[in-house]
């Protein structure tokens, strides 16, 4: 029996996480925000959850089964959530909402953590992967962090390029000609952004209420981030570099305000 199922995966790294622990030791209010941080995490999962849920008032019963898994430890959060197609009548039909779901939480995400100054990168991709509760393993797994870990470099979480080049589909999209349109129209450009120094597509952190609200203040704390920093300094560097990267999207965002 195969225990994998066919699942979207993103892995996250809470960068200089650490030293967050370390200060949260003798500092009692950020070990309450770090708390908070990952608690609202749940929160906004139900949140999304329950409007999906809704969704079957209307007749969209596939859409109200999508449940998301996530695991938290040390400075790691794993997100998973079903590839599922519905049919109706035995025609599949277009569906993106395992893509919105995640991309909603993902956004979400990123842009409450650099509220507080905290940079995440990751990796989002499919594939095998069995996750449940707190047990997570499998090909996709391995594929999340080798993307989050050698592919992401800058504070982005990026997109497995066979997603976005469309050169792996799911089985479940074998005759579903509706994806490629629906990859190139609604994906690319508003929930996937593409960073153009590489040619890699990254989740737009930038989408949601929760960042446009506070683009400005989030811009000064990544600023203030690399205050009195110096690139002569060999780790310095490497931070001030994945900062400005930062900058220079959030910039860009303004500017095309």
């Amino acid at each position: 029996m195969n225990i994998y199922q066919n699942k979207l995966v993103a892995f996250i790294d809470i960068l200089g996480f650490s030293n967050l622990v370390k200060d949260s030791a003798e500092n009692g209010q950020k070990a309450e925000l770090l708390l908070s941080l990952l608690k609202d995490i749940e929160a906004f999962i139900k949140k999304e959850e329950d409007i999906l849920h809704t969704s079957e008032r209307i007749g969209n019963i596939t859409a109200a089964n999508l449940k998301v898994n996530y695991t938290q430890f040390s400075d790691s959060i794993i997100l998973s959530t079903d590839i599922v197609v519905p049919e109706i009548h035995g025609i599949k039909a277009p569906n993106i909402n395992n893509f919105m779901m995640i991309f909603s939480i993902l956004s979400y995400l990123q842009a409450k953590f650099l509220n507080e100054g905290i940079l995440l990168r990751g990796g989002l991709t499919w594939g095998p992967l069995f996750h449940e509760k707190n047990i997570c393993f499998g090909p996709a797994f391995i594929r999340a962090y080798s993307l989050e870990s050698r592919l992401a470099v800058n504070p982005r979480i990026v997109i497995d390029p066979c997603i976005t080049t469309l050169d792996v589909i799911p089985t479940e999209y074998e005759d579903y000609d509706s994806y490629p349109y629906l990859m190139e129209k609604n994906l690319k450009g508003f929930m996937f952004l593409k960073d153009e120094e590489d040619g890699n597509y990254f989740i737009n952190f930038m989408a949601l209420q929760t960042f446009k609200a506070n683009a400005h203040s989030i811009l000064e704390k990544v600023k203030e981030n690399i205050k009195g920093m110096s690139e002569e300094d060999e780790d310095e560097k490497k931070i001030i570099s994945k900062h400005q990267w930062l900058i220079r999207e959030i910039n860009n965002f303004l500017k095309g305000r």
